[in-house]
């Protein structure tokens, strides 16, 4: 198997993908597009930014944002200088960071938190993520390969804050994968609307950056806008839960077949899907489409 780490996989990118779009933000107000060289060079910049805050290898970063570009590059960086990094709600409140800086203090000997509008205690670190947003690198950056390199916050049964580590090394591989047999690899554009401190949001996003596609971010979702984006971006591949798809049949007379003609594999999972919904779905798209798992 050819694994390539998620930072050299940018750094290929870069070089070899010219003006290809990378990422694509979009609010209701504006988008915002990154080829692969602006998306490797801003992934330098936060990098640079977050050394000066202390991160190094071995380290911690608690990124805290909403789903937007900052939240993107500061989750890149994290990797590229060798941290490990944790996605939380920009809408986490104080306890909610204190109580996830004690369950890394206890690993790593250092915690630094990038967020706009909570402000750590004398234990962690400490960086503006708009300040980030606003950087230039001037300096080289080693490209580190962290393993773990994140975990997803979760408050389980118990309500308790913990912590899922994701055992697996972040990059590209030329190998099938778990999403393989349900046509992603057969795609080169997709929309990614679930929150990015989700498993699915943003280990999907940067998944999707490192094969190289053309990654669309909303910064949430909304039917009628997410059916706007799949057309305006010939959007190729989805990844819904049964929320979303009662969601956009809620449109009624709103909700288009033709908006949907670009997508080649709708893959939808981690909630029980009602027969009736996976009916219409199976109808409105076709079977060959919709995948399930």
């Amino acid at each position: 198997m050819a694994f390539t780490p998620y930072s050299k996989r940018l750094r290929e990118l870069a070089s070899t993908r010219g003006d290809q779009v990378a990422l694509v933000v979009e609010t209701p107000d504006a988008t915002e597009t990154y080829d692969f060289p602006t998306y490797d060079e801003r992934v330098d910049a936060f990098a640079s930014g977050m050394m000066d805050a202390g991160v190094k290898a071995g380290g911690a970063v608690i990124v805290c944002g909403p789903n937007s570009s900052a939240t993107v590059f500061a989750t890149a960086a994290t990797w590229r200088l060798g941290a490990f990094s944790v996605v939380i709600s920009a809408r986490a409140s104080a306890q909610d960071l204190a109580a996830y800086i004690e369950i890394l203090g206890e690993r790593y000997p250092r915690v630094t938190v990038v967020s706009d509008h909570l402000t750590p205690g004398a234990g962690a670190g400490h960086v503006p993520l708009d300040a980030l947003h606003e950087g230039r690198c001037d300096r080289e950056i080693v490209d580190h390969n962290p393993v773990p390199a994140r975990a997803i916050p979760s408050g389980g049964t118990t309500g308790r804050s913990k912590l899922i580590v994701d055992p697996a090394p972040v990059g590209y591989s030329d190998e099938p994968m778990l999403l393989s047999p349900l046509g992603f690899d057969d795609v080169d554009s997709i929309l990614v609307y679930g929150p990015l401190y989700h498993t699915a949001g943003g280990n999907l996003l940067h998944l999707a950056i490192a094969k190289g596609y053309r990654t669309v971010l909303m910064d949430r979702f909304d039917a009628m806008r997410a059916q706007h984006l799949i057309e305006k971006h010939a959007i190729e591949f989805l990844f819904a839960v049964p929320t979303h798809l009662q969601r956009w049949l809620n449109l009624g007379d709103g909700l288009r077949r033709d908006a949907f003609r670009t997508i080649r594999s709708m893959y939808h999972t981690a909630a029980y899907c009602p027969p009736a919904l996976k009916e219409r779905w199976l109808e409105f798209m076709g079977p060959e489409r919709v995948w399930e798992a």
